[in-house]
């Protein structure tokens, strides 16, 4: 799993760029229990989880970072996943 991160969240999109570059919108992976996951192939990437893609940043998390490994993110990270 090296250089990659692995982040999971109850947001179906996420918004992310590397260092100071521009920004992309990517849609999340359902998966059971109203989570959703994203695979980077990056060591540190910054994200902005959201609950509608578009312009709508309507419920939008803070500006967050991670870097490699596997996270699960429910108002702070977690390295497994939450009950």
């Amino acid at each position: 799993m090296s250089n990659q991160i692995i982040v999971h969240a109850k947001y179906p999109y996420v918004w992310y760029w590397e260092g100071s570059g521009s920004g992309s919108l990517a849609s999340m992976t359902a998966e059971s229990g109203g989570w959703y996951k994203y695979t980077f192939n990056a060591s540190s990437i910054n994200l902005i989880f959201r609950p509608y893609g578009g312009n709508n940043w309507s419920g939008q998390t803070a500006d967050l970072s991670r870097t490699t490994g596997e996270w699960w993110y429910n108002g702070s990270w977690n390295s497994s996943k939450p009950n």
